[in-house]
């Protein structure tokens, strides 16, 4: 038969689960895209110039400080 493939977003506030319930389903084998690695990427690569000059002075050794 054939395959039907879903999309499901893990959301909510800090301490809830998320990253647990990930590794859940990286463990069952299945997919994870995880936005936030992704943004923290971002904020240490292609980003960093865009971020830069939007806002001066958050540009910390080549990365966004994400404090300031």
């Amino acid at each position: 038969g054939a395959l039907t493939m879903f999309v499901l977003g893990l959301t909510g506030s800090i301490g809830m689960g998320k990253s647990t319930t990930s590794a859940f389903f990286r463990e069952a084998g299945i997919p994870v895209h995880d936005a936030d690695a992704t943004v923290h990427r971002l904020y240490a690569g292609a980003a960093v110039g865009p971020i830069g000059e939007a806002f001066p002075g958050v540009v910390v050794g080549g990365v966004v400080d994400r404090n300031r």
